[in-house]
Order: C-alpha cells, then structure tokens, then sequence
C-alpha cells in the first residue's frame, strides 16, 4: 500500500514538472516579440563595442629551435686533469651550478638583464644602424594605445641616445621600463612538452617588421649570454694556459740563445769546467722547450674542451618577413551580448509573470 502511493506521488511529481516546462515555453512564445527585441538590442550593443573598441592587426614571428647544452668535460682529458697539469684548483671536477637546468634557459629568457640587451641592441632596419628600443618605440603603436596620454613635450624626449644602460640618467630608465614592460608582453615562449626537445619563442607586435627584428635579436641575445655564462670557467683557465704558454714561449727562445752564444764564446772547449756549463745550458733548454711543447698540447686540448662545452643552438623553422598577421576574431562582442540580451529577456519575463500571479492572489 505505501509503495502504490509513492509511485503515485512521484507521478504527481513528474506530471507537475511537464506542465510547468510546457507552461515555461508557452510563457516564452507568448513573449517572442520582447525576448527578440531583447536580443536584437544586446547583439547591437555588441556591435557597437566592436566598432568602437577595434583592436588593431597583430603580426606574430616565430622561430622553432633546439638548444644542445654542450657535453659536460670532466675525468681524464678534462678541465680538472688541465687545471691540475698547471696546479690550478685541486683537481676536482668543474660542475654546472644548475644556473641552466631544467626551464631555467625560459626563466632567463624573460629576466631584465637579456631585455636591457635585447632592447638596447643596435640592429639594421633599411639599411641604418638603429637601437631597437627607438624602433620599438616608432613601430609599436604604444602612442596610440598604451602610451596615448602622455604629453606630447614628452613623447618628443621618447627617445634612447646610447645604448649603454650604466651611464642612462633616471630619466631614460624610466623610459627603459616602459618599453621594457611592453617589451615583455611581446615575447612569448614555449619550452615545449615532455617527449619533444623543440622550444618556441615568438614576438607579437603591431608591425611585422618589429616583430621579426624583435624574436631574433632577442634569441641571438639570450644565446650569447647562456653561451658566455657556461663556458666562463673554461674561458678563464684558458686565459691562464695561453699566458703560461707565452711566458714559457719566452723563456725557452732565452735558453736556446743563451745555449748558443755560450758555444759560440768556447769553440774547442777543453776544459772540464766549461763543459759542464755548456752540459747545464742544454739541459735547461731541453726542458723548457719540453714544458713549453707540453703546454701547447694543453692548450689545443683546452681548445677542444672549449668546443665540446659551448652550447649549439640550431634553428629548425627561423623568422620569415611578412610575418603572420593575426585578426582580431570578429562577432564575438555580438554574440556575447545578444546571448546576455536572451537571458536578461527570459529573466525579465519570469520575474514579471511571478508578480503579476502574487498580485492576483
């Protein structure tokens, strides 16, 4: 008995829930003509803020590469066995300091340091030697957009004279960083996933052009200093060898003019003395001239080691003028607001409909 007057509550339940979905839609037909109206008017909003707001073209350059980091050295053969041969350090291997492990290359990318190289950095446009920050300053559209209410007085001193940002005054740093901060709006990166060594770096700017210059200025900028950072070790110590090389270059010419003109001065010497000096001078030229050919072979292995250490970068799909242009999506303002134009009117005709039915009662 109680389960038969369950199931007829719950068919209860389901007719009340019909009736009300086909009393909803007969409500909303009966409404047609405000819920269009409604629609209309938000669509043409829409439209209205698109023409109002138009977001200019975007051009996008892109480059596709891969980084070899360079073969660690270290064992027989390596920059510990070549500092010892000097008595440089205590023979220990040199280790990365983990300053380019893991994302740390894409962190880099996006530091102050590599954009006050980027921006800075005297680039050719059409034949002239121009800073890129001028260039970014002529061809990004800021004055139209983000910088459009700064005095005009100002935007005639917009400019940067040098590119050697340890003598700027507070004045051009401060112009430094907002095109610093545009700057780094423009570049994007992408390391890539797990199972590909392919990474991304694009610039997106108003002008092609820019854009192009922009990707690649700032990738040769980054690759130098990575190049530069993790080879510094290797650099100093072969710094060190060429100069003992030299050093040991100049005692040895000593020696042998020394060994000659001492045979010179005694020619058929007889006395036991003289030749164990001319004995002495030999053997001092016969070792300096060894240490000083052993070193030689040090420094052409240095030189390798130098080579195998030193990243590669190799470029897979480069930055190609026009660069693409990318559209601002078009309608999507309409069709935003003519769905929010839909909901307002199905809203506004319940809430109404509930009132009139409260007045009633």
């Amino acid at each position: 008995m109680q389960e038969l007057q369950n199931n007829d509550q719950d068919l209860v339940s389901i007719k009340d829930l019909i009736l009300k979905a086909i009393a909803f839609k007969n409500l909303l037909l009966k409404n047609w003509m405000l819920i269009l109206s409604f629609t209309i008017v938000g669509v043409v909003m829409g439209f209205l803020f698109d023409y109002f707001n138009k977001k200019p073209v975007v051009y996008s350059s892109r480059i596709l590469f891969n980084l070899d980091n360079g073969s660690p050295v270290s064992g027989g053969g390596g920059l510990s066995d070549l500092a010892s041969a000097f008595g440089i350090g205590g023979g220990g291997q040199v280790a990365n300091t983990g300053l380019f492990s893991g994302n740390n290359f894409f962190e880099l990318a996006r530091t102050k340091k590599i954009f006050i190289k980027t921006i800075l950095s005297t680039v050719d446009y059409k034949g002239k030697k121009v800073i890129l920050g001028n260039l970014f300053i002529d061809k990004s559209d800021c004055f139209k957009h983000e910088w459009k209410d700064m005095p005009e007085a100002e935007k005639a001193k917009f400019r940067f004279k040098s590119n050697d940002y340890s003598k700027f005054t507070l004045e051009e740093k401060d112009i430094f960083f907002q095109v610093f901060v545009q700057a780094f709006e423009c570049i994007k990166l992408d390391p890539g996933g797990k199972t590909s060594s392919f990474s991304n770096i694009s610039a997106e700017t108003r002008n092609d052009t820019l854009s192009y210059i922009l990707v690649k200025t700032h990738l040769k900028s980054l690759t130098d200093f990575y190049t530069q950072t993790k080879t510094q070790k290797t650099r100093d110590l072969l710094t060190i060898i060429e100069n003992r090389v030299d050093s040991l270059y100049g005692v040895m010419h000593h020696t042998q003019n020394k060994l000659a003109s001492y045979q010179d001065q005694n020619l058929g010497m007889v006395m036991q003395r003289g030749i164990v000096q001319q004995n002495r001078l030999s053997m001092n030229s016969s070792q300096v001239t060894g240490l000083y050919f052993e070193a030689m072979k040090t420094l052409d292995n240095l030189r390798f080691s130098l080579v195998k250490e030193t990243p590669l970068m190799t470029i897979i799909d480069d930055a190609e003028l026009p660069s693409k242009a990318i559209f601002p999506p078009k309608g999507a303002n309409q069709k935003l607001y003519g769905i929010i134009g839909l909901v307002l009117s199905i809203i506004f005709i319940v809430v109404k409909n509930t009132y009139r039915k409260i007045m009633k009662n």
